[in-house]
């Protein structure tokens, strides 16, 4: 079950990187933001296919203190999977149609120079709503729906 754990957070990982897209101009956004966004989603179908193989939940702890217990983790369960699987598909199929939304030809709703800035904050919505089905503490899910509520 380790490789699922693996390709969850590599999944969370390249939907965070698209934040890069902020700094970049249209075209150039594009380029960045489809690749990152399709290995995000492919890689949450991947690990759904793994996991519902074998379907034990996985409870994985990354941080604990004596004090607190555990502060940040992974809850991995049917549940988060389907859900983290639906998000990142319509993420991804949104953010598909939205390159020719967003495009310049688009003269009833005109985006100029501004596909960087949206890609970012979506990419950033879309790692925080994953962070968020996999979050294993109630902190944890605070910090990532607050970065939701950012985007």
């Amino acid at each position: 079950m380790i490789p699922v754990v693996y390709l969850i957070v590599l999944s969370i990982v390249f939907a965070y990187a698209g934040i890069i897209c902020f700094a970049l101009d249209d075209k150039k956004a594009d380029g960045v933001m489809i690749p990152l966004l399709w290995c995000s989603s492919v890689l949450q179908i991947i690990a759904a296919l793994l996991f519902y193989r074998n379907p034990t939940p996985i409870h994985l702890v990354l941080l604990k203190t004596n004090e607190f217990g555990e502060v940040y983790g992974f809850l991995i369960d049917s549940t988060s999977i389907f859900t983290a699987f639906v998000v990142s598909t319509a993420g991804a199929i949104f953010m598909t149609y939205a390159v020719r939304y967003m495009d310049e030809n688009n003269v009833g709703h005109p985006h100029r120079n501004q596909k960087g800035r949206f890609y970012g904050w979506m990419m950033l919505f879309l790692g925080s709503t994953l962070g968020l089905i996999y979050s294993s503490t109630v902190v944890q899910m605070l910090i990532f729906f607050e970065l939701m509520s950012l985007s």
